[in-house]
């Protein structure tokens, strides 16, 4: 006999879970993938890893384009790895991305 055994009688082998694998691999992947341009001419889709610079603004129904104040911290930065995932962000942001090309700006 184990003679570790004794020092644990009552363990029991945890069950498997498989919801909580493919969430640990697809951040495993997200985390240590290699990122490659995409050809010249492609527009971002849902899927993609962009790099973009934003500035989120408050709904503001009497501003131009209802574009109200700054939200400062939250929704703002330079250099932002961004994936391409539908509700992974705020609603309506990978929506509003898709199509973009290198150099485009959205409002």
């Amino acid at each position: 006999m184990d003679p570790h055994r004794s020092l644990c009688p009552q363990c029991e082998k945890p069950k498997y879970n498989q919801t909580a694998a493919d969430l640990a691999m697809k951040s495993l992947r997200e985390r240590y993938a290699t990122a490659t341009d995409k050809p010249k001419g492609s527009t971002a889709q849902e899927g993609d890893s962009l790099v973009v610079n934003m500035q989120g603004h408050a709904y503001d129904e009497t501003a131009p384009n209802n574009k109200g104040a700054i939200i400062q911290g939250l929704a703002e930065g330079s250099g932002i790895d961004l994936i391409m995932e539908k509700d992974r962000f705020m609603p309506g942001l990978v929506e509003a991305l898709v199509g973009a090309a290198p150099g485009d700006v959205r409002d």
